[in-house]
């Protein structure tokens, strides 16, 4: 699939408020990206690069399932910023985010988080790029926040994270953490009690129950789902060291309950 830089993208309906949303600096992605929840092995022993452009569109689009990837636009990190296939714009939004430079973080968002939730997911990835430290990226955030930089969803939406290789950094151990498959419905400002929100052990033994993550406008009602979205592409595109791994059931550190 070709792509083209964002200062290409041609200046058109659809086109032309994606390429716009993409240059904001603004927003910010879930803290669920940044603390998230299971044990998996420390950083040093992840052992898995993206290997070629078509290795990350594979490994974008296994956020989502199988039957909607047709209808998925998906940005591609280059080097210097994301760019987007030259292709008509789609429904869902794809990206391999990053908490940290060597991070794999597949998410699909829908069409209603195009100016918003996946504004913070491109903000944060960028810096983490760039080796800024969770911390920090946390702080810069909050300060755009601060300066009302950023709005929520106006419509409903969801952010999938549907792939078996969500490999997310955790800095407080210096380790990656396999989250298992699962789906974020945009909720603006949710508060856990009055959803009932589960703890993080319930909702992965019971896949289905609803946790609150994260505060304010870019928050999600999350669920875990019973089975990942299928990665034959990633391992046809990046190759075998890539094949699923197996579900984890562990329970997450005491600090993300």
């Amino acid at each position: 699939m070709k792509i083209f830089p964002l200062s290409a993208a041609p200046d058109t309906g659809h086109a032309a408020r994606r390429a716009t949303a993409l240059r904001r600096l603004i927003g910010a992605g879930s803290a669920f990206l940044l603390t998230s929840i299971t044990l998996s092995a420390g950083a040093a022993e992840l052992g898995l690069s993206i290997t070629s452009e078509n290795c990350e569109i594979a490994l974008a689009q296994s956020a989502l399932p199988a039957r909607l990837r047709g209808r998925a636009a998906t940005y591609v990190w280059t080097g210097d910023d994301y760019a987007t296939p030259k292709t008509e714009p789609g429904q869902f939004h794809c990206i391999v985010a990053r908490n940290h430079p060597t991070s794999i973080i597949p998410i699909c968002v829908t069409d209603s988080g195009l100016d918003t939730v996946l504004q913070g997911i491109i903000y944060k990835s960028r810096l983490a790029m760039q080796g800024v430290p969770v911390d920090e990226a946390e702080k810069r955030f909050a300060e755009r926040a601060k300066n009302g930089e950023f709005t929520a969803p106006a419509a409903p939406g969801i952010s999938y994270m549907m792939s078996s290789h969500n490999h997310i950094y955790r800095p407080q151990n210096d380790s990656f953490l396999n989250v298992p498959a699962h789906v974020m419905m945009f909720a603006p400002d949710v508060d856990p009690e009055v959803i009932g929100s589960a703890t993080f052990p319930g909702a992965i033994a019971n896949p289905g129950v609803p946790i609150a993550i994260d505060s304010g406008i870019h928050a999600y009602i999350v669920t875990f789902v019973a089975e990942a979205a299928d990665s034959g592409e990633v391992v046809e595109q990046c190759g075998d060291d890539w094949q699923p791994p197996a579900r984890v059931t562990a329970e997450p550190p005491g600090d993300a309950q």
